[in-house]
């Protein structure tokens, strides 16, 4: 395999594995297993972007009155800082190869930032000047309405059902909590 292509082949894997991260995370935090982590979460599910409330608004809430920084929860960081310190421990004793972590690194900062931070950011954002033009449109304007439905669609206990996944929902579609409406009685 030449370098290029094994570098190319890393950079998918990087991608692959933060959106199975990102989904995974997002379960946990809705799952109630260390209290503060989903309650924290909550505050953006019920204070600022609630079932009877606008999805979307003319700035992005969290970023004007969460904690944390630049609209992202201390909910979403402290965890985050854990998974990368055991990433960087496991890349090392599997003796993986210093530009190889930093292209999975890079790779995976960066689809973080746009994915999980910017994208998430614009789907609560009334007229977002990112992702409606071009060939993002179709995508972002499928991602921004399941992730309405994420906000909206609650099981009997008051847990949400699904749509975990941020930006894209493959992990959602494989792992059986994808929703592609919500039910008119549970709105």
């Amino acid at each position: 395999m030449t370098p290029w292509l094994a570098h190319l082949l890393i950079a998918a894997v990087a991608i692959v594995y933060n959106e199975l991260v990102g989904y995974l995370l997002h379960r946990f935090l809705h799952s109630g297993t260390i209290a503060w982590l989903t309650r924290k979460h909550l505050v953006h599910h019920l204070e600022f972007y609630g079932p009877t409330m606008k999805m979307r608004t003319p700035s992005y809430r969290d970023r004007e009155v969460a904690e944390g920084i630049a609209g992202v929860g201390w909910e979403w960081i402290a965890p985050s800082l854990v998974l990368v310190l055991a990433e960087f421990a496991v890349l090392l004793a599997l003796g993986v190869p210093p530009i190889d972590q930093l292209i999975f690194f890079a790779v995976g900062l960066t689809w973080s930032v746009v994915m999980f931070y910017a994208a998430h950011e614009a789907m609560h954002v009334t007229r977002p000047t990112r992702f409606l033009a071009g060939p993002l449109r179709p995508w972002f304007l499928h991602a921004r309405r399941l992730h309405a439905i994420h906000h909206l669609a609650r099981g009997e206990d008051g847990r949400f059902l699904g749509n975990f996944g941020i930006s894209f929902h493959g992990f959602d579609r494989l792992l059986g909590t994808y929703v592609d409406r919500v039910s008119s009685r549970r709105r």
